[in-house]
């Protein structure tokens, strides 16, 4: 993969990640099932730019990796 597609890759996911914990850190999401669903829409979201990264034939698997990570470990430290 180029250089600059692995920028691109990192950021978008980055981009996921960060406004995932905006939302969830907002009083929008200050329920628990607003919560639930911003996690629910932010999974898809990082889905969606892996399945794009794969039709194109990158790979981001560790950058898939790591924003669900993120938002699993931000999402379960807002449950607690």
């Amino acid at each position: 993969m180029s250089k600059e597609l692995d920028e691109y890759y990192k950021k978008e996911y980055s981009r996921i990640v960060n406004r995932f914990i905006w939302n969830v850190g907002s009083i929008f999401c200050s329920f628990p099932v607003a919560r639930e669903r911003c996690k629910i829409e932010a999974l898809k979201e990082v889905e969606n730019v892996f399945q794009s990264s794969v039709d194109r034939k990158n790979n981001t698997i560790y950058g898939k990796l790591w924003a669900i990570r993120e938002i699993e470990n931000y999402y379960m430290k807002k449950n607690r």
